[in-house]
């Protein structure tokens, strides 16, 4: 690719950083929705262990704690201990 002056390789490597920021974000967005669709899987496999918490599932998904927690409120809506205790809830309901 040839360039007649600096504006236009300028603008060209703008266009291409835009689409390469646009990619990397679309693959991080995908990975977070993975993790916490492992963490959701985790705790409904795992609900009745009194000893599930945030520390647990945390480190299954190979996240920090505070990390994970802010991920897992953005994606889901729900902050994690009211995500375990409704897990729970709904289970205990189906063995009612």
């Amino acid at each position: 690719m040839i360039f007649s002056n600096i504006v236009e390789l300028r603008n060209w490597m703008l266009q291409i950083c835009g689409e390469l920021l646009e990619v990397l974000a679309k693959k991080r967005s995908r990975k977070i929705n993975r993790v916490v669709e492992m963490a959701r899987d985790y705790i409904y496999e795992n609900y009745n262990d009194e000893n599930l918490n945030l520390k647990k599932v945390s480190d299954y998904v190979g996240l920090s704690s505070v990390y994970f927690c802010q991920l897992f409120s953005q994606k889901t809506g729900m902050h994690f201990s009211d995500f375990i205790n409704a897990v729970r809830i709904e289970k205990a309901k189906e063995l009612l």
